[in-house]
């Protein structure tokens, strides 16, 4: 994990960032899974220094994003998810998307768009607040999830692949040790 302060959400300060973090932590980044949220800057950065790692969107910063949507002044669907159980049952549906693979192979494991379908299909039975969802679903959710940021992109069926005992926490440590033992101390100051 590596944090750092910027001035700003650029790509160009982005790209800066991991070249300096790519010189500094010599790991196989071929191996290596970027874990970070939908910022378009951040993403660009990341396919630009480090082209043979993977990219996986947070699910965290993915539920985060739909909570806002809902909640936004534009979508007014917040207090309807509140207060009706289909609104709400659509609303983690769509939560669960995630969960299903980018693609399907076979006809027994669902995609995410066969998820989306799945979705549109139960919010048509439900005349009563289908004009609610009609822009959520194909504007946003489709929009945006499936056609800007794309589903492998979010989907966390993989994660198991990705949580497997990597070194970069090794490299972390053994880079903050090195930096605490190039700062002068100052004293029982710390104490």
């Amino acid at each position: 994990m590596v944090y750092a302060i910027l001035t700003g959400k650029t790509e160009e300060i982005y790209v800066g960032l991991f070249k300096y973090v790519r010189n500094v932590l010599p790991l196989q980044y071929d191996k290596l899974t970027i874990i970070t949220d939908f910022e378009l800057g951040l993403i660009n950065a990341i396919r630009l220094v480090f082209p043979e790692s993977s990219h996986q969107g947070c699910y965290f910063h993915y539920c985060q994003s739909i909570v806002r949507h809902l909640r936004s002044k534009e979508s007014g669907m917040y207090n309807l998810v509140k207060a009706n159980p289909i609104a709400a049952r659509i609303f983690r549906m769509v939560l669960a998307l995630p969960y299903l693979p980018p693609n399907s192979n076979n006809n027994r494991i669902p995609s995410m768009l066969d998820g989306f379908n799945s979705i549109i299909m139960y919010i048509v039975q439900h005349t009563e607040i289908a004009e609610y969802f009609h822009d959520f679903m194909y504007q946003y959710v489709f929009g945006y999830w499936f056609v800007r940021m794309r589903p492998e992109a979010y989907t966390i069926l993989y994660l198991t692949r990705i949580l497997e005992p990597i070194t970069i926490w090794r490299a972390i440590t053994q880079l903050f040790y090195g930096l605490l033992n190039l700062t002068p101390k100052y004293g029982s100051s710390w104490v």
